[in-house]
């Protein structure tokens, strides 16, 4: 009897495999240009809605948890959650499987104005910051001399640029816009980005889930479920309008 009452007070989590599990859970990054706090501290955004609209699809509920990119990533390796939204990458397969494409991303070249970096032949010889442990740009692996300056946040690499501490910082778009809309660094201060690859934002599910395929089948195939925001040219237009 002891064994069943804690059983009968724990939270319930049923999937199709489980009959414990009756919602989804997602490990949601806190970006601006995907989510953000409204005035009353409720989350909102491109990204919220989208999560909404598939949960409406296969019917049933989404406990969504707003936590920073790195810990989705971690959420996922662990199983500490069934789904996380981040950038797609081989090493990120081995902790996860991509199943739905969200979006679509570049990898750009942010420099000073007054030091700025046209091209990606002026890489030649140059320092550059980027995030540790992130995708590999197979873009700049051809520049000789190129030499590396690993940050842990996206905060960091902004200051290593903005104090002159590397030449060049490459990051994806919507990060830069991010820091702009965060007022880590104005369009004013920057040269125009140079961009290098594309990249993709896909909803991960977890190797580690509980989850039955039928569930990952079904989100699958809803239609058009992709965050028009994560525009490439969106980046350009701000920042030729400033």
């Amino acid at each position: 009897m002891f064994i069943l009452c804690l059983f009968l007070s724990a939270p319930l989590r049923i999937s199709f495999a489980n009959p414990s599990q009756n919602y989804v859970e997602v490990a949601v990054p806190i970006i601006s240009q995907l989510v953000h706090q409204d005035g009353s501290g409720k989350w909102q955004g491109p990204l919220i809605d989208l999560l909404k609209r598939a949960e409406q699809e296969i019917g049933i509920p989404f406990h969504l948890r707003m936590v920073p990119f790195k810990r989705a990533v971690l959420m996922v390796g662990e199983g500490d959650t069934d789904f996380g939204v981040f950038m797609e990458s081989s090493k990120r397969n081995q902790i996860g499987m991509p199943i739905v494409k969200l979006g679509d991303a570049q990898f750009i070249i942010v420099s000073l104005k007054d030091k700025p970096i046209r091209s990606i032949n002026e890489l030649e010889n140059k320092s550059i910051a980027r995030i540790r442990g992130g995708a590999e740009i197979k873009t700049l692996k051809g520049v000789p001399g190129l030499k590396y300056y690993y940050f842990n946040n996206h905060n960091d690499g902004t200051r290593l640029l903005q104090y002159g501490r590397v030449d060049a910082l490459v990051t994806a778009d919507f990060r830069l816009l991010d820091a702009v809309d965060q007022n880590m660094v104005t369009f004013a201060e920057l040269a125009e980005p140079v961009p290098l690859e594309p990249r993709e934002l896909w909803l991960y599910w977890s190797w580690k889930s509980n989850l039955d395929f039928s569930l990952v089948r079904r989100l699958k195939s809803i239609p058009n479920l992709h965050l028009a925001p994560l525009d490439p040219a969106k980046l350009r237009e701000r920042y030729l309008a400033k």
